[in-house]
């Protein structure tokens, strides 16, 4: 479900970038210019947190999950204790699905635009002419060209070297 949000009538400074509806919060504030590494590592390293802080964990002594927070809730609250099998319920809950996307893309990057194929290693996007392979393959490969186009241009001894790391000579394999 898609809700938009409504705009403030007057954003406190420091936030007109962040929107927050339904319990969720998107701030798009921050951001680096290529050069700029260090700030660049720490957002990528930010993006890439894990769900929970395994530092505030710990296992009572009457077998519960005890997670301190990292501020105190507005109640006075600042540990949360939860049954073992109720903790990772909880957990479970926060796996996404098999073959979701969790990275959307916008701009020069997403799916459909027509600059894609122009700025990603791949060469593949929208508009991107396509030369006709005139090189015969077997019916396997075919089949893993359609299954996986990343594999597609890869012979089967490139393939147990990417994948096993066993070194086969070129031509072993037909």
């Amino acid at each position: 479900m898609i809700l938009t949000i409504r705009p403030l009538d007057r954003p406190d400074p420091g936030l007109e970038r962040v929107a927050k509806a339904n319990g969720f919060s998107l701030h798009a504030g921050e951001s680096c210019e290529g050069k700029q590494k260090d700030k660049r590592e720490r957002l990528c390293r930010y993006i890439a947190r894990p769900a929970v802080a395994v530092s505030r964990l710990s296992l009572s002594s009457t077998g519960t999950v005890v997670y301190t927070l990292k501020t105190p809730y507005r109640d006075g609250t600042t540990q949360v204790a939860f049954d073992p099998v109720d903790f990772i319920a909880r957990l479970a809950a926060l796996i996404p699905k098999p073959r979701v996307n969790l990275t959307r893309y916008h701009g020069v990057l997403a799916p459909n635009h027509r600059w894609r194929g122009m700025v990603t290693p791949a060469k593949r996007g929208k508009g991107v002419k396509r030369i006709a392979n005139t090189e015969v393959r077997s019916p396997a490969e075919r089949h893993v060209a359609r299954a996986c186009p990343a594999l597609s241009g890869m012979s089967w001894a490139q393939r147990l070297k990417r994948v096993f790391n066993i070194d086969m000579p070129q031509g072993t394999l037909s």
